[in-house]
Order: C-alpha cells, then structure tokens, then sequence
C-alpha cells in the first residue's frame, strides 16, 4: 500500500472518529435541554459527565457554558463567578439565535446579583429585552422581567417592580407557564407592602390565599407575608396576624421555614398574647444564628422591650436598628439599579442618533453622486443626436432608481426616528422614576423637622447630607442651568420658551419655582429647595404661579398650564 493510500485512510478514519464524538455531544446537548424543567438534578449530573477537552469550536463552548449555567441555576447553586457563562455570552452576542442570546445574558445577570453587583445586572438585564419581542421563548421572557424587578427591590427602587412583574405575567401566561404567573402576583403583593400601599397589598393577599387556582406553597408564603404586615403599622391587626401565622406553620409544618422578618413578627405576637417563652426561644434561635445585629432584629427587640415597659433597653435597641438602617440608606446612594438602567438607554439613545446622522450623510452624498452621475451622462451623450433618445431613456432610469432609493432610505430614517423616540420615552420614564427615592428621603426630613427630632451618629450624617443636598438646588447656578438642559430636551424647549414669555413677568425664584413643577417634583423636595414652611405653603406658591400664566398675554401660557 502507497504512503498515499495509508494517509488517505488514515484522514478518513480521523473524520469519522471526530463526526461521532461531535455527535454525541450534540445528542447530549439534546438530552440535557429535554430534561432542564423537568429533571434539574439529572441535566446537572449529564452535563458535568461532559469532557470539555473535547468540545470543537466556540459553538459547542457556548453551548455547554450556556447549559451548564442554566443547571446550576435550575439546581439553586449561587454562582459568583461570571467566567462560567462568558463564551455564552460572547458567542451569541453576534451568532446563534435571540433565544440563545437572552438566556446567556439572563444568567450573566443573575451572577452578577449573586455578586452584589446590582448596577451592572440591570444593565445586563435591559440588554437582553433588547429585542424580546422576538424572542420565542416567553418564559425566559417573563423571568427576565422577574429578574428586574427583583433587582429593583434589592436597591429599594420598588416604584418600578410591579410594572416589571405585570410583564412577566404577561409573558408567564402566554408560555401557558400558570405556576410562575402566581409566582408573579404573590411578589406583587409583597412589594405593595414595600412600597407601604397596605390597601392594595391587602386585597391581593387576601385573592392570593382564597382562590383555589394558586399551589398551597404560595398561600402559605402569602399567609406569612400577610402576617407579617398585620403586625406592625397602620395596618396593624395583631389577633388576626397570629391566627394567620399560626395556619401558615401548620400548612407548612415546620416553623423554620419563616423568614428573618416574619420569625419577628411572630415572636412580637407572641409575647404580646402572653407566650413569652415561645417568644424568647424565637429571638434565641435569631441570635444564634447570627441575626443579632440586623435592623430587624434590634427594632423587634425595642418593640418587645416596649411591651414589657422596658423603655431603657427599648430605646437601645432601636438605636441599634437605625444605626444598621442608615447603614443601607448609604449603600442604597453609592449604588443605585434605576441610574445604570438610565445611563444604558441614554447611551443607547446616543448610539441611535448617530447612526440616524450617519445614515442621513451618506444618503446625501448618494443623491448628489447619483444627480452627477446623471448630469455628466447626459452632458457626454448630448453631442450624439443618434443615440440621444435611448440616452434620455437610460438618465430617466437612473433618476427613477435614485429617487426609489431615496424614498427607502427616508422610510429607513423615520423608522430610526421611532425608535429613538421610544428609548428617549424610556429613558424619560428612568428619569422621572428617579423621583422615588429622592421623595421618599424629602419625607422623613420633613417629618423630622416637623417633629423637632434630633438626629444622631451615622443617621445624622446621612440627615445632613440629603438635607445640604436639596438646599444646594435653589442657589446651585451650574446646576440650575444642566437641570433646565435636560428638562429643555425633554420637553421640546420647554424652560427656554418659559424663561423668553416671562423674563420681564416673573422673578427668578418664580421660574426655577416652574422647573421643579415641570420635573414633577414631590411637595417635600420643593419645600426643602425654597425653604417654605409647609407642603400647603408650596400648593398655595403653585396656585399663585399658575394665576400669573393664567392672566399674562403669553402665546405658549397654554401649554405651561399643563404641567
């Protein structure tokens, strides 16, 4: 036998060698994505079987590193290290389908939240609802919005979660995915609790526990949210919450399955109703658990303490529960979900508007190259009387083509132009719900100041900052001046328009007075940048302002009326 022929079978052999063992993978792909719902423990344990020395090329790398992440996850294994989904990510950044690269940047930012890393997963999450749309898979559709909302919580921006979750509803029930759409609304409800809504709260968790269509795993969660929001506050209907407390356990037959908050609630409750010891044996197992220094912990102790007189230990232990609380305020401003979230679009936005002057210069240089292309051809063919007609003809031509071209392209910029109108509404949308948190701090100065409570240790530094902040906004030019910019952009122009119609009407103080309404300002933040009395000082400022537009000759006085 030739050394050809030796080679040649050599090749051949390799070949198959290497199409079977490509084979098998991608059957045990198959296997893993068949079983990942239904059988988790059995897609961990194949896909860990996998030799990864094996895998050929950057798509089954994808693959496996894909797959093996959505395993863990489904197994509810914390990973904090995003290497484990990096080829995923990359590879169907530009390759593959949408499905493939919503899933991969799903579990990135997951891994990211297990990081604590709570700006970058936002942004991760918003890229990929870049086109969900089309994605089919709605179910990873729905958790990405689940996965949103839950971020959102995490930073304390709830004024956005129940939209997030609403989506993923949506999604869940066009999956035919009934069991995560009840997941959904019992998340809902515990956010309305966050958000201190307790009327909405208490109506769907009152649905949640009597309607036969939710799992009893869910009734029992909503039983121990519910009781916990009886116990304390407005709300508050302490016989009720312990009867409630006491069916969940039942339900659940294991009082350890109670959170950090609800074991709280319920020891309050019981040493309230005279089990003490029950109660005690709860803080116990808290303390030993290493729970002892939480806000939640030290405010149920202050609470206890109240309960049995103790106003001693009872105001100690409330200073140690403002004291990890103002601890959280200050996290909550280094890193915030809804500004990176806002950034991304902006970014976006500005990606969108260059790529519309981009796309407009270039069809401008092609008209005017297609106009002298057809003049210089007419031109050169005009000398020639015998080929003149079928010259004519062949420009006329030309000209139809470019004008059909430029008809396209004109619906190509209007296209551009609605979508960058939809970021910029979104962005606007981030802007505004910025507010949230802002209003919310502007309360509680203004509940202090009104109650003549004076701050202390690393709240009042917290107290001061917020309070130094608002009251910069009124003689902050600089400032004054990038806040009108951007309400300008927003608003088409609004604050230029305002400031030309009533420059010789109003006093400066009146028109950055309008800026706060057009930016729609809470009454509390108003009130701390004018360094007015009351909210009802700041209503009666607005009425005053808007008689003024009223009763001016302005052409625009219409359109600032609705603000």
């Amino acid at each position: 036998m030739s050394d050809y022929k030796i080679f040649s079978v050599f090749m051949a052999l390799a070949f198959l060698f290497i199409s079977c063992v490509d084979k098998k993978i991608e059957e045990t792909f198959a296997s893993v994505e068949s079983i990942m719902w239904v059988k988790p423990d059995s897609a961990l344990m194949i896909i860990e079987s996998i030799d990864t020395l094996k895998l050929k090329g950057k798509t089954q790398k994808a693959k496996y590193s894909l797959l093996y992440s959505m395993a863990l996850d489904r197994n509810q294994v914390v990973v904090t290290n995003p290497r484990i989904i990096t080829p995923a990510v990359q590879y169907y950044e530009c390759h593959g389908n949408l499905d493939d690269r919503l899933k991969s940047l799903c579990y990135l930012g997951r891994i990211q939240n297990a990081m604590g890393r709570y700006d970058e997963a936002i942004v991760t999450f918003s890229k990929a609802l870049e086109h969900s749309d089309k994605v089919k898979d709605r179910r990873m559709v729905g958790f990405v919005c689940s996965d949103i909302a839950l971020t959102y919580a995490k930073t304390y921006n709830y004024s956005e979660c129940n939209a997030c979750y609403d989506k993923a509803i949506t999604c869940f029930e066009e999956s035919g995915d009934e069991n995560f759409a009840h997941m959904m609304e019992l998340n809902k409800a515990k956010t309305y609790v966050n958000m201190m809504n307790y009327a909405a709260a208490d109506s769907l968790f009152s649905k949640i526990i009597s309607d036969d269509k939710f799992p009893l795993n869910y009734k029992v969660s909503a039983m121990k949210s519910y009781g916990k929001m009886l116990t304390f506050g407005q709300y508050a209907d302490e016989k009720k919450a312990l009867e409630i407390f006491e069916k969940a356990i039942k339900l659940s037959g294991n009082k350890n399955t109670l959170s950090l908050n609800q074991n709280c609630a319920y020891a309050y409750l019981l040493e309230m109703f005279g089990r003490k010891e029950d109660s005690r044996t709860i803080m116990s197992y808290l303390r030993e658990n290493g729970y002892g220094e939480s806000a939640e912990f030290n405010y149920c102790m202050a609470r206890i303490c109240r309960l049995n007189k103790d106003n001693g230990r009872a105001f100690d232990y409330l200073v140690r529960s403002t004291q990890d609380y103002d601890a959280r305020v200050l996290e909550m401003q280094v890193q915030s979900s809804s500004i990176a979230q806002k950034d991304y679009y902006l970014e976006q936005s500005h990606e969108k508007e260059k790529a519309m002057i981009f796309h407009r210069f270039w069809t401008i240089c092609y008209v005017a190259v297609s106009i002298i292309i057809i003049l210089s051809v007419g031109v050169f063919f005009y000398g020639r009387a015998r080929r003149a007609e079928d010259e004519r003809k062949r420009i006329l031509i030309l000209k139809e083509a470019a004008d059909v071209r430029l008809d396209e392209t004109d619906k190509s910029i209007t296209q551009i132009k609605a979508e960058y109108d939809i970021i910029k509404k979104n962005y606007l949308k981030l802007y505004l719900s910025q507010g949230f948190w802002l209003d919310r701090l502007a309360s509680i100065l203004y509940s202090a100041k009104n109650k003549n409570l004076k701050p202390y240790g690393l709240r009042a530094e917290v107290y001061e900052k917020i309070s130094d902040m608002i009251g910069r906004i009124n003689v902050d030019d600089v400032g004054q001046r990038r806040f009108e910019t951007e309400l300008n952009r927003l608003y088409g122009g609004v604050m230029t328009q305002f400031r030309d119609e009533f420059r010789n009407l109003l006093d400066e103080t009146d028109i950055r007075f309008f800026s706060c309404v057009v930016a729609r300002f809470d009454a509390s933040i108003i009130l701390h940048i004018f360094n007015l009395p009351s909210k009802s000082a700041v209503y009666m400022r607005k009425n005053r302002l808007k008689e003024k537009i009223r009763n001016s000759e302005a052409p625009n006085k219409d359109k600032f009326l609705l603000f």
